[in-house]
């Protein structure tokens, strides 16, 4: 119970405008826990490699590329890209 009445003791301290930014996050929340997300899609590197001519194309495909390569993904990429 000493935890209902620190949560009591913290809500006395704070101001209107906190509880109610507060209030309205936790309602956001709550709601984008119910909203349904997009699944994720895989982007075949060939598209980009193969030429993508501007940067709304590489928005539309996402490409996640990996932060560290490993050697044998490395092998695979193009030589420019190898050399940068």
């Amino acid at each position: 119970m000493a935890k209902a009445g620190w949560y009591f003791q913290r809500m006395r301290a704070m101001g209107p405008t906190e509880l109610l930014w507060r209030a309205w996050r936790l309602g956001r929340a709550c709601v984008g826990a119910l909203r349904p997300w997009r699944e994720a899609k895989f982007t075949d590197l060939g598209e980009i490699w193969n030429g993508c001519p501007c940067a709304e194309e590489l928005m539309r495909l996402n490409p996640a590329f990996p932060v560290c390569p490993v050697t044998e993904q490395l092998a695979t990429w193009p030589p420019e890209w190898r050399a940068a």
